[in-house]
């Protein structure tokens, strides 16, 4: 029936960002949206189906012309379920980048919170449970430290290995270029309806 997505992070220029370029739109390209929500566009996409319309609005609160710290996109989904993301950049040093998802469903609700990490929340009329994501032993095993650098990097190993065994097979990586360009379409997309002022935009 309904998700509700938020991602935030502090503005990805300091702390253990090495990234003075996301300020600069000329290398960059946009903010938020763009550089770091595109993959939950792509995610929604991922779960949910082909997108019929999508409106969003933008800010920008730090000054950096260009770069939106603040982006509020709803997507309609062919499937008759409606999403509302909500992307930020604030300057909370002592908040680490994360996401939190709600799905409502008729007969039951799932959230998650802590991106990777979980747990899975399932809950329904007569009970709620609680699941963990562990991530694959072989991934745990890796030399990794446990501070920020180190789990960010371990979110990414299994979609890097995904990648280089297919290209080490001769296969096909997934996800393909073109479901890569489907998410930008939408982000584009996003980015015409808040010029236009939150006016929704048909997806062919």
């Amino acid at each position: 029936m309904a998700a509700i997505f938020r991602d935030d992070q502090y503005f990805p220029i300091q702390g253990t960002y090495g990234s003075k370029w996301r300020a600069d739109v000329e290398q960059a390209g946009g903010g938020c949206l763009i550089e770091h929500s595109i993959h939950d566009v792509d995610i929604l996409r991922f779960c949910f189906g082909e997108v019929d319309r999508i409106a969003a609005r933008t800010a920008n609160f730090s000054g950096y012309r260009g770069i939106e710290d603040l982006a509020a996109v709803s997507l309609s989904f062919a499937s008759g379920l409606e999403a509302n993301l909500t992307s930020v950049w604030h300057n909370i040093l002592s908040r680490g980048s994360t996401r939190r998802v709600e799905l409502f469903c008729e007969e039951g609700m799932v959230w998650l919170d802590d991106e990777f990490r979980g747990p899975l929340h399932l809950q329904t009329s007569d009970d709620v449970e609680i699941r963990e994501c562990p991530s694959p032993p072989w991934v745990d095993a890796l030399p990794l430290t446990d501070d920020e650098v180190g789990l960010a990097v371990r979110a990414y190993v299994e979609a890097d290995r995904a990648f280089i065994d297919a290209v080490v097979e001769g296969g096909l990586p997934e996800p393909s270029l073109a479901q890569a360009l489907v998410a930008h379409r939408l982000v584009d997309a996003s980015y015409r309806s808040a010029a236009s002022g939150g006016v929704p935009i048909t997806m062919a």
